[in-house]
């Protein structure tokens, strides 16, 4: 993983939702892998969305503490880079 042991620790916490005094910590923290993808499609073209028919795609602009079903490109989010850059 990287880092210190605490650091690596605390990372597999996080994934976990545990922390070594007994209580969850999901719910309680962004993912780093769900924001790390909505940003990776502002480079790409990809505006924020916020109209709440939009709420699961990926680049919709809000995000919660613990939610993590946003870590992947969904069909909305290909349709729109397909309309800027073609369909393969």
């Amino acid at each position: 993983m990287g880092g210190s042991e605490e650091e690596d620790i605390r990372r597999r916490d996080l994934e976990t939702g545990s922390d070594r005094n007994g209580g969850g910590e999901k719910d309680r923290a962004f993912d780093i892998q769900n924001i790390a993808t909505h940003e990776f499609g502002h480079p790409v073209g990809l505006d924020d969305l916020y109209d709440e028919i939009y709420s699961e795609l990926t680049m919709y602009g809000y995000s919660s503490k613990g939610e993590t079903k946003k870590c992947s490109l969904e069909e909305g989010d290909i349709a729109g880079a397909q309309q800027l850059y073609g369909a393969p």
